[in-house]
């Protein structure tokens, strides 16, 4: 079971997330949730692009709400499906998926459990550090010589704007597809 705090340290943890700028932890704990935010909108706008592009403005819009936004029923609400659905189509290889699945722990981590954590705590610094340099990243010497917190604002930035910048390649998936 997960420890719980007590009253005074609940109040605590939640007095550093309004005044983050003075606390290291508040910090990491923004920089893990809004982060992973970034990926799962990123995996968002690349998954849209395998869909269907031939429908009005507001039809568009009810088919994304109902695929990925309408929490209740939503087939890819959750990072985790939108990990599982990018990895299907071929948006993202098993190295990138392993990673989101780390990435995803960490968030979840500071998401779920009410006790100061950071980045460069020893168990989550070993996750992080266990993610692989992202395509078109950062040199293998330039990561290695990153610290917890760096190496993962860098893989946040780094698999933002591949997934911002994803292309469906049509050719290449016609070609796929033949039988």
């Amino acid at each position: 079971m997960k420890d719980i705090p007590d009253a005074l340290t609940s109040y605590n943890i939640l007095i550093e997330l309004a005044d983050p700028p003075q606390n290291q932890a508040a910090i990491d704990r923004n920089i893990a949730i809004v982060g992973t935010a970034f990926l799962e909108i990123g995996l968002k706008q690349a998954i849209t692009k395998h869909l269907r592009q031939d429908l009005s403005g507001d039809d568009y819009e009810n088919m994304i709400l109902s695929i990925f936004d309408d929490y209740d029923r939503s087939p890819l609400a959750t990072f985790s499906l939108r990990i599982k659905m990018a990895f299907a189509l071929g948006i993202i290889d098993n190295r990138t998926r392993d990673d989101f699945e780390k990435i995803r722990k960490l968030r979840n981590a500071f998401a779920h459990v009410p006790s100061t954590i950071r980045l460069d705590t020893p168990s989550l610094a070993d996750s992080i550090n266990s993610l692989s340099p992202p395509p078109h990243g950062p040199t293998q010497r330039a990561w290695g010589n990153m610290g917890p917190r760096l190496r993962f604002a860098s893989s946040m930035f780094v698999y933002f704007w591949s997934l911002s910048n994803y292309s469906l390649d049509l050719e290449a998936s016609q070609q796929n597809s033949s039988p």
